[in-house]
């Protein structure tokens, strides 16, 4: 793994370099001093539009005079001092390996769900990055947008997803015959995400049914009405007739839980035709009654019968999943954190969003929301969103 050091070096002796950084949202990864570090890097290329790498005395002149104290500047001086005789392509040639694995995921799931002309297309990019110049043009190799769903997906009618930012990193939203995966580590904001989606789809008058099989159904409708009137669970608890009132204005009254222990792939149909569901919530998926013992075997059955549900009554359905050990302290996520299973349920889904983050990110409200698997427009990366868990609220970080 590539150090902090080695990465702040090689944004100082290129700016083709820290413009890939960025994109990575990198300065998530970086202790505190080396991200006060950073900041002046940034700031000295957003000064000069001309500069293709940084004055290191411009940056200490700046960090001697907004850190006054010997000690605190001294530290700061160490990063900067330390930032010399890097190779920069071979930094950056990292990235590009990080880059070619995803990919290489990716390409596993369209074989596995025979999609053979997308996989063909992602296969020429994939080649034409792994052959490119790793110093230069990575990005550019990467912007592939395979019309994995055909064109008449994009033309069909979209519905939209919070947060917006998300909504915009994939085309203005998703087709209804589309099934979602989420997955995250405990405590990382996967309900979060989950109530913030199920508002959007209340707020655009579509019928909720949410499968709820491990908390408890007092809990999340609390949850959700805080998310609608955009109030703390505490408020809500405190005025629930008024806090009810103002979210069945905005939608509410078309959510329905079910409640259920483990709940069946009969019970999620039959849910579906009741109450002629537009959206179908499933959390946890691991939780759903199967007749399979082993838990990956379990996992790709029912999210190939998730996906066979969202095509069969032209709905969308969301699945919630734990991601493993591997996405402890991860920014951005893959299909291989998911726990239990790698391409097999990831075959069986049309997005997939794994949310991550650091300490440093937690201490501050955020997540990255990273689509590693898009087949609604091909696009794959992270989104940085902020994260206010007392309000259930997941939205877009300015």
């Amino acid at each position: 793994m590539l150090t902090e050091n080695r990465l702040l070096a090689a944004a100082m002796h290129s700016r083709d370099a820290a413009d890939q950084l960025e994109l990575q949202s990198i300065r998530y990864q970086f202790t505190p001093p080396a991200q006060v570090v950073w900041d002046q890097l940034v700031l000295f290329y957003q000064k000069d539009d001309e500069a293709k790498t940084v004055d290191k005395e411009v940056v200490l002149s700046r960090l001697q005079r907004k850190y006054p104290k010997q000690e605190n500047f001294e530290s700061f001086k160490g990063i900067v001092d330390g930032l010399d005789d890097i190779s920069v392509p071979n930094v950056l040639e990292e990235l590009k390996q990080f880059k070619l694995e995803t990919m290489a995921q990716e390409l596993s799931c369209m074989f596995a769900d025979k999609m053979f002309d997308a996989a063909d297309k992602l296969l020429d990019s994939y080649n034409n990055l792994r052959t490119s110049d790793s110093a230069g043009g990575i990005e550019d190799k990467l912007i592939i947008a395979p019309e994995v769903l055909g064109i008449d997906a994009l033309n069909k009618d979209r519905v939209k997803l919070l947060p917006m930012a998300l909504n915009s990193f994939i085309g203005g939203g998703v087709p209804k015959a589309t099934h979602i995966l989420v997955f995250a580590r405990p405590e990382m904001g996967k309900t979060a995400m989950l109530l913030s989606m199920v508002k959007g789809f209340l707020n655009q008058g579509l019928n909720v049914v949410y499968l709820g099989n491990e908390e408890d159904p007092d809990m999340v409708n609390a949850r959700l009405i805080a998310r609608m009137t955009d109030n703390t669970i505490m408020a809500v608890r405190q005025n629930n007739v008024k806090a009810r009132e103002v979210a069945m204005t905005r939608g509410y009254e078309n959510f329905t839980f079910l409640d259920t222990e483990q709940g069946t792939k009969a019970e999620m149909e039959q849910a579906i035709i009741s109450r002629n569901a537009d959206v179908m919530f499933i959390d946890q998926l691991r939780n759903v009654s199967t007749k399979e013992d082993n838990t990956t075997a379990a996992y790709e059955n029912l999210g190939r019968y998730a996906r066979t549900l969202s095509k069969k009554h032209n709905m969308i359905m969301v699945s919630a999943v734990q991601a493993g050990a591997s996405a402890e302290g991860k920014i951005q996520l893959d299909m291989n954190d998911v726990d239990g299973s790698k391409t097999g349920l990831a075959g069986a889904t049309d997005l997939m969003l794994g949310l991550g983050a650091n300490d440093q990110m937690k201490l501050d409200g955020k997540i990255m929301v990273t689509a590693c698997r898009n087949k609604i427009n091909g696009r794959h990366g992270g989104i940085l969103c902020q994260l206010d868990p007392l309000k259930s609220k997941v939205w877009n970080s300015h």
